[in-house]
């Protein structure tokens, strides 16, 4: 087996090498081979001093950036690589934080000493450099896959177009919407074609328990909402007043090194830049009430919770929606008369807004911006459709029997349940059907099916997990999953339409 990994960061890349490790063992002649983004850490080192799995060659993602930005593209090179993969390329812009900073009007994150460079000859020449390096590599080495572990990135994009131009399998891994589930997925982008037609949907015990859960509406509180809570009370307890006069203090500081400060590398966070990013995060997390968020009230609506921003869920799976407020406005215009819009947040983003981010939306005279500290599920109860561009709320509001409406490419099944319509302009009869129409219930086929493209794994773990026996545990099953899928079964081992 020959593999070509898109390493990305130090996190990711211990998951490469744990599953190239997995695969030495099983057949020693496997070669393996990839792309790192160092950043501050020598992640190349790292993967040579490895014993249980060799390379032949890993490339830094900053060095093809830096020879970019020193070289030149011209138009008719960049549209030379368009007509070669038949795409218009823009998707590795909008997927990428930094490059594609433009589009991702709805969250606010650090600058980097790359960030005023940022043009559209900048874009372009990137592109081709890396479009130009995998077409090299990928011929070269003639992997059997190339293995993603995130592809919110110009990078990864860049890499799945040229491997589907040359016919080479992209798998990728995917957090799931199942309890202690990994999930695996074929190419760049969620297609609801690959959900077709599995052979075994039945759900095993925890499944079923998950099942019921839902159809009853006795939906346990997330572990993580728990922490968003605990964090910001401590930050209330500490007082806007601390916090002002730390981070005053912080900013001084940080004024003064800027003045003599010479970035390491094109990647590393400008100071001052993420002191303001920090600084409003914690500011606004101990005062979040003072953004007018409302409670819910004895009143129909329709629920459309937002997408952390930036992030794959719109800038790659539906990057026609990066502008939530647009998205927002457009279904204030849709819903009936009757009914408001509650746009709930999430609790992560609070304080990550830009500026007048929430008076845009407050401005909707049919909009109520709900606090982010609401139960969501009983929202949804109590709602009579929820609305999402990719989210998980559509997938939990179809398992309640609720009627609910996607506008993008999400991660899992939609079946017959949950509602697709990418058309804006088809949006008010839509809506209105949905909201007079019981809704499908065919949640357990649906979770059966997304369960075929599972494997056992606590998918968080992956992240946060540093025992090497472990991983070992974690990435078995991953491995298994992606022989599977090479021999045309699902990940689970059944066969797929």
């Amino acid at each position: 087996m020959k593999v070509f990994f898109s390493f990305n960061m130090k996190k990711q890349a211990v998951l490469c090498h744990t599953m190239a490790a997995y695969w030495k063992a099983k057949d020693p002649t496997a070669q393996f081979a990839g792309l790192f983004v160092a950043k501050d850490y020598d992640l190349k080192g790292w993967l040579n001093s490895q014993d249980d799995a060799k390379y032949e060659f890993l490339d830094s993602y900053e060095e093809l950036v830096e020879e970019a930005v020193n070289g030149a593209a011209s138009v008719a090179e960049t549209q030379a690589w368009e007509k070669k993969l038949g795409l218009g390329l823009r998707d590795m812009i909008v997927a990428d934080r930094q490059f594609g900073r433009e589009y991702s009007v709805g969250g606010r994150y650090p600058q980097i000493a790359l960030t005023k460079l940022i043009d559209h000859e900048f874009q372009q020449k990137v592109t081709c450099r890396l479009l130009a390096y995998y077409e090299k590599r990928l011929t070269e080495f003639k992997p059997d896959i190339v293995f993603l572990p995130a592809v919110a990135a110009a990078h990864a994009v860049a890499l799945g177009h040229v491997a589907t131009h040359f016919g080479i399998p992209t798998i990728r891994i995917c957090p799931c919407l199942l309890p202690n589930r990994i999930q695996l997925s074929f190419g760049l982008y969620p297609s609801q074609e690959t959900y077709a037609s599995c052979e075994n949907t039945e759900l095993d015990a925890s499944l079923e328990e998950y099942h019921d859960k839902f159809s009853g509406r006795k939906v346990p509180v997330p572990i993580w909402k728990e922490a968003y809570i605990s964090r910001q009370q401590n930050l209330k307890k500490k007082g806007k007043f601390k916090l002002y006069w730390r981070y005053g203090r912080r900013f001084v500081k940080l004024a003064l090194k800027t003045l003599f400060h010479t970035p390491k590398s094109a990647y590393e966070k400008l100071p001052l830049s993420e002191w303001w990013c920090k600084a409003n995060f914690e500011i606004a997390q101990a005062s979040a009430y003072d953004f007018g968020f409302e409670s819910p009230r004895n009143e129909p609506f329709v629920l459309f919770p937002l997408h952390v921003d930036p992030e794959a869920s719109t800038m790659l799976f539906a990057p026609a929606y990066t502008d939530q407020t647009a998205v927002a406005e457009a279904l204030s215009k849709a819903i009936p008369l009757s009914h408001k819009l509650y746009v709930k947040d999430h609790q992560s983003m609070v304080g990550k807004r830009p500026r007048g981010f929430y008076d845009s939306l407050k401005k909707l005279s049919n909009v109520r911006l709900i606090s982010p500290w609401e139960d969501t599920h009983q929202l949804m109860a109590a709602s009579s459709l929820v609305v999402s561009i990719t989210g998980s709320c559509c997938w939990e509001a179809a398992n309640m029997k609720k009627s609910s409406l996607l506008l993008g490419n999400p991660l899992y099944p939609v079946g017959k349940a949950i509602k697709q319509c990418s058309d804006l302009t088809l949006l008010p009869g839509v809506i209105y059907d949905l909201i007079s129409n019981p809704v499908e219930d065919d949640s357990i086929e649906r979770i059966g099916t997304l369960d075929q493209w599972c494997v056992k794994g606590d998918f968080m773990s992956l992240w946060r997990e540093t025992s090497k026996e472990k991983l070992n545990e974690i990435c078995a099953p991953i491995c298994v999953g992606i022989e599977n899928m090479l021999a045309g079964l699902t990940p689970k081992g059944f066969k797929r339409g």
